[in-house]
This record gives C-alpha cells, sequence and structure tokens, in this order.
C-alpha cells in the first residue's frame, strides 16, 4: 500500500514545516504577501527553483510556533515570484490575507508532539495527500523521545501514524512519553475512527491518579506493533466496537493498583486481540487481559505473570472466542469467566494454562456460562495450576484435555517470555477436522488438521513424503528432490 509520506523527528523537527521531507525545508520566506481567496503566495525577489507543484508548503503568521495549514503546491510562477496551494487538499486553516508577516515553507520535517503540543495528532487531516490520493502517514523517526505533558488527542478519521528507524515501513518503534511526575493524563485518546497505529511504544502517563494510557472510543481502530508501559491505569482500554490490537504488547501497567483494571481492557463489542502478550504487570488487582463485552475474539495471545488474572472475561453476554492462548504464572486464574449478571457462550480451544495461582480455567458457578473447552493443556507437579485445571458448570463441555508431564511446560523458557513451543505432548495435538458426508467429498481423504497447543505454533520441518502430520499453519515444508 502506498501512503502520502509525513515525517516527525523529536531531534531535529521543526512544526512550522510543511513534514513532507525528512529534512529541512527546501524553501523558506517569511514577510510575503498572502492571499486567502486566490490561494497565492507572493515571494517577492525570491528564487522558486527549489519548488515544485505535488509539494506541500506551510503557511502561518510571521513568527508562529506551529504551522496554520499545510497545502499541496499546485502551481509555481518564478516569474512572478508566485506558488498557488490547493483548497481541497490542506490541513489546518490557512491565515488570513495580508501584504505582508506571512511565512510560507516548503517541505522540512515536523518535531512532532511535545509538552503540551500534539501536533500533528491534532492538525493533519486524511484529505492531504499526493497527487494519487493515497492516505496519509506521518513517520516518527525513533532516534529521539516524544516527550509530551498534555494528553494526545487526534482530529481526523483515516489517518496513519507509525514509528520508524531509517525508512518508513521498516519496522523501527518510537517512543512518545508522558513523564512519571505530576497528575496522570490519558497519553492517546483515539476519538476518530478508522485511524492505525503502528510500531509506537506509549511509555508513563504521570505519577498519581489512575488514567489509563492509550484510550480508544471509536470504531474501527487499528493498534498494531505498539508497546503499553508504565501506565497508571490500564495500558490501553477500548471502548469502540470493532477495535483490533494486533501484535501488541503491554507490562508494567496500573502502577495505581486500582481494581478492575488490566493490562489491555478490550470494551469493544466485535474486537479482537491477535498474538497479543499482556506480562508483568504485577499489581494484586491487574489482568493480563479484560474483557468486558460480547463477540470477542483472542486469538494467540499470551497473559504472563499478571497480578491477577490471566484472562478475565466480566459483565457481558453474549459469546467469547479463545484460541490457541497461553496463560502462565499468573497470581489468580489462567482464565476467569466472571459473569455476575449475564449468560456466557465461549469457546476455549488449543490453549495453555500452566502454574497459576488460581484454576487454570475458573467458570461462573451462578450464571449461566455454556462453555467448549477443547484440546487445551494444563500444567502438573510444580507446574500445576494451584487450584485445579477447570472449576466448571453443567452446561460446560470439556473434550480433548492435555496433562503435560509433571514439572514440564510446553515451551521454551517463559520464565524469559520465550514461549516458543518445545514439547512434543503440545505439538500436533489439537484436533481441527471438518465434517464431510457427501458421497466423493473428501473421500477417502478427509480434511483434518492438527493445530499446536499454544499461542506461537510450531514451525518443525515437515519432509515430503515422510509419514506423520500434515503441515500446520506457520509452518513450512521441506521438498527434497528425487
Amino acid at each position: 500500500m502506498s501512503f502520502t509520506e509525513f515525517y516527525c523527528n523529536a531531534s531535529t523537527g521543526d512544526n512550522t514545516q510543511a513534514g513532507s521531507t525528512e529534512g529541512a525545508a527546501v524553501f523558506t520566506f517569511a514577510n510575503g504577501n498572502w492571499n486567502a481567496s486566490t490561494l497565492i503566495f507572493t515571494a517577492a525577489g525570491a528564487n522558486l527553483s527549489a519548488v515544485t507543484v505535488g509539494m506541500f508548503a506551510a503557511l502561518m503568521v510571521d513568527g508562529a510556533a506551529v504551522a496554520a495549514s499545510v497545502h499541496r503546491i499546485t502551481a509555481v510562477d518564478d516569474a512572478l515570484d508566485t506558488i498557488t496551494v490547493s483548497g481541497t487538499v490542506f490541513s489546518g486553516i490557512a491565515p488570513s490575507t495580508s501584504a505582508t508577516a506571512r511565512t510560507i515553507k516548503v517541505g522540512g520535517v515536523w518535531k512532532g508532539p511535545n509538552a503540551l503540543e500534539d501536533f500533528p495528532f491534532d492538525f493533519l487531516e486524511s484529505d492531504t495527500t499526493n497527487t494519487n490520493g493515497d492516505l496519509p502517514r506521518t513517520n516518527f523517526k525513533n532516534n529521539a523521545v516524544y516527550n509530551v505533558t498534555g494528553a494526545i488527542v487526534p482530529g481526523d478519521a483515516s489517518t496513519h501514524w507509525e514509528g520508524y528507524t531509517t525508512t518508513p515501513g521498516d519496522g523501527g518503534r518510537a517512543t512518545i512519553d508522558g513523564g512519571s511526575v505530576g497528575a496522570s493524563f490519558v497519553l492517546l485518546q483515539v476519538g476518530a475512527s478508522h485511524q492505525r497505529y503502528k510500531n509506537l511504544i506509549f511509555n508513563q502517563n504521570g505519577a498519581t491518579g489512575s488514567n489509563a494510557g492509550v484510550s480508544v472510543t471509536t470504531t474501527n481502530t487499528i493498534l498494531e506493533n505498539c508497546v503499553f508501559s508504565n501506565m497508571r491505569g490500564h495500558g490501553c482500554v477500548t471502548t469502540g466496537n470493532s477495535t483490533k490490537l494486533l501484535a501488541c504488547e503491554a507490562f508494567a501497567n496500573n502502577l495505581s493498583n486500582t481494581a478492575s483494571t488490566a493490562g489491555i481492557n478490550m470494551g469493544s463489542s466485535g474486537g479482537e486481540l491477535i498474538r497479543c502478550v499482556s506480562h508483568d504487570n504485577t499489581g494484586s488487582n491487574t489482568s493480563g487481559f479484560r474483557i468486558t463485552t460480547a463477540l470477542t475474539s483472542i486469538i494467540n495471545c499470551i497473559a504472563d505473570t499478571n497480578g491477577a488474572d490471566g484472562f478475565l472475561f466480566t459483565g457481558a453476554n453474549g459469546p467469547l472466542n479463545i484460541y490457541q492462548c497461553d496463560s502462565y504464572n499468573n497470581t489468580g486464574d489462567g482464565l476467569e469467566i466472571d459473569n455476575t449478571t449475564a449468560t456466557s457462550i465461549c469457546t476455549i480451544e488449543s490453549c495453555n494454562f500452566v502454574k497459576n495461582g488460581g484454576y487454570g480455567i475458573n467458570l461462573d458457578t451462578v450464571q449461566q456460562v455454556r462453555a467448549r473447552i477443547a484440546n487445551c493443556g494444563f500444567g502438573s507437579g510444580t507446574q500445576a495450576n494451584t487450584s485445579g485445571t477447570i472449576n466448571s458448570v453443567a452446561n460446560s463441555v470439556e473434550t480433548g484435555t492435555v496433562t503435560y508431564a509433571a514439572d514440564l511446560t510446553p515451551w521454551t523458557d517463559p520464565a524469559d517470555g520465550d514461549f516458543r513451543l518445545n514439547l512434543a505432548a503440545a505439538i500436533g495435538a489439537g484436533s481441527g477436522a471438518f465434517t464431510q458426508t457427501q458421497s466423493g467429498y473428501g473421500d477417502p481423504n478427509p480434511t483434518v488438521g492438527y493445530p499446536d497447543i499454544g499461542a506461537a505454533m510450531s514451525n518443525t520441518p515437515v519432509a515430503s513424503g515422510v509419514a506423520g502430520p500434515p503441515p500446520r499453519r506457520n509452518q513450512y515444508v521441506q521438498i527434497i528432490p528425487d
């Protein structure tokens, strides 16, 4: 996917520039003539050879601390000393007409959010695009920390915010830090829909109080490869429907040890948690993941060494799906479904529950919880769940349970966060059979899979022609020539 690229650099940037290039502005002119009606800036006597159509220009009153508006350039006339900008492809509010005291800067990198300034989050709009109409992506270089003292509140939908090291999209993570002094505040408040946050670390949000670090209150937001750490309350909390967290990490959150708090709190109907890990959120009131709404899917996630439950589903009526997840060494239950007011239908499949201080799976014994528990693994000996494997109710069905040999875990080194599977009892131990009854369909070889039990699926080679289960998802096949 292509983007209209904008750039932030906390070390060398300047929020009065256009943000469209990584270095300094290619052209700057102060005390110019700006006509807000014709959208023409006149830079008397200037050499405009470095300015071309399609570039982006920032406009402001002379001496401003941030750009008033950023526009795509539509025409350049070096003979007349004029730059014409777009009235439809822009962000911000252009300055008023004046023959003097107006500044233009073409190109140049932004400084980004700092102190109480959340520019460009509150500024950039989705229609500020290149000639191809590609959505804007703001890239935050990770050579310095973006230190803020107030909330960042993005203003427009359909924008993309991403960290990088050298080249946009290279996977480097940039850090936005709220500091460890003063009253806590929500570091990032996402209230505009269809936004995407990728490769960003959100760290710290004050010294007192219990505010969450990141709060998503709108729909269709994606957070990918993001980190939430050292927050006074939830690391991340979502209430907007259809929010997705993909490959995110939460640790050392709920420093206030406030009740009913988690590293990641999902309150989004239709929400998804995929390949997320929430660990070492150690306050006695802090779960790894807390789910407060129905229609949530949790896939390939890890809850490790949290002060309360690994996974907690509470207070919601409707289905919950948990597939191939790991819950290890949590002070409370590996998974608790605690519905005091509602009926729940749950599928818990191919998950591991090892060495938790409560039950591996603790189902509510007061309300009606109808759970299908299939092909899940449990520890024994020193790795047993203290209260037992499953605290069940009459309407629950348990099949294919695997109990690992005494004192063993299914992982390589879970105490240090390495949850790669290395125990044969967990690899290919699940069942993914399809119902195929029509004559000639799936006969004589019906479709069947063998998923692993756990979040980080095995990648063991299977040689062509060698007996054994067929390749699984995330598994490669070695082709051996004749």
